[in-house]
């Protein structure tokens, strides 16, 4: 006995129904494939271009401060680099960020293995608040990090330290690399690095260490603090910053010359630590392209009519933060 027609024609209706909604599933399945692969390979091509910007980027910052910076003389280097302003450069797509400013506006932990940098770091911590047992304990601890020996200094901290942490790891036994790498050692805390990481830079040994006074904000006078040996370091160099000509100060007599020094004793100021003029160029980079983002830090040491790059990471963690001034926090 046959089905009635009416029966068949619903069996063949549901039929196509299904295959159309198993069809229409795949072609969702399909164009959200070919959206997410097209999406991957956009990024993949932005991603490339601004590691090919990245690296032009070097070339390009050593290039303007070799015929835009160092063609000044000291004194119009210093004011170029006390309010240094962003280059901004447009490219297809994007922008691109220029950031220079004074590269001496920095301890140089790698040489806290000399006495005069050991001495000047100790007095940064001083006058960041440390006690001078915490002090001590850092200096210890960071110079056991960079030797290259095992031996642990009074109040240092070696392999033994840090293998029983979780994870466990050991010292490098050598200079550091980038100022990130502080976060790794005993005694340094996320909020302490934070605090210190404006104040602090790794320089090849060898390298030029020294402040500028010229170039200063008040937010840096804890690194002009740190070349006084006195209990009023701070508010002293904070006045010399404050007082600093329009032209800045031309050598030692011009600083000493200032009252905010009346009642410290020359002795008690390094000024082989005190430059007048930049001797390093710190520039940040920024590049952005699409939704993705680069980030690049270069060092060029000033070397007479040459600019030599002595430093370079690809990182925005790389970053030296300007700490605001006071007035700014109010």
């Amino acid at each position: 006995m046959r089905a009635p027609e009416h029966r068949e024609r619903g069996a063949v209706l549901l039929t196509t129904l299904l295959v159309m909604a198993v069809m229409a599933a795949l072609a969702v399945a399909i164009f959200e494939d070919m959206r997410i692969s097209v999406k991957r390979h956009q990024s993949v091509q932005d991603y490339a271009q601004l590691d090919a910007f990245r690296m032009a980027s070097e070339d390009y910052a050593q290039s303007f401060i070799t015929t835009q910076l160092v063609t000044l003389s000291p004194r119009e280097l210093s004011q170029a680099l006390r309010d240094p302003q962003p280059i901004v450069l447009p490219i297809e797509g994007g922008r691109l960020t220029l950031s220079i400013r004074d590269g001496d506006q920095c301890v140089v932990v790698t040489h806290i293995a000399q006495a005069e940098t050991r001495l000047q770091f100790l007095r940064l911590l001083d006058v960041l608040g440390w006690t001078p047992l915490e002090a001590d304990q850092l200096v210890a601890a960071l110079t056991d990090w960079q030797d290259a020996d095992s031996q642990v200094s009074p109040g240092g901290a070696e392999d033994f330290t840090y293998l029983g942490r979780t994870p466990p790891y050991r010292t490098p036994n050598a200079p550091m690399l980038n100022v990130a790498e502080l976060r790794a050692v005993d005694g340094i805390t996320e909020t302490r690095f934070q605090t210190l990481r404006s104040f602090l830079c790794v320089r090849a040994a060898g390298g030029e260490t020294g402040i500028n006074i010229n170039t200063l904000t008040l937010g840096q006078a804890p690194l002009l603090a740190s070349l006084i040996s006195d209990d009023k370091a701070l508010r002293a160099a904070q006045a010399l910053i404050a007082d600093r000509p329009r032209d800045g100060y031309r050598d030692q007599q011009a600083v000493l010359a200032d009252p905010a020094l009346a009642d410290i004793e020359p002795r008690n100021i390094a000024f082989e630590l005190m430059r007048y003029t930049p001797q390093h160029i710190w520039a940040e980079v920024e590049i952005r392209l699409g939704g993705a983002v680069r980030h690049a830090v270069f060092e060029y040491e000033i070397q007479g009519a040459n600019v030599v790059t002595t430093f370079r990471r690809f990182s925005q963690e790389a970053f030296r933060p300007i700490p605001p001034d006071p007035e700014a926090r109010i």
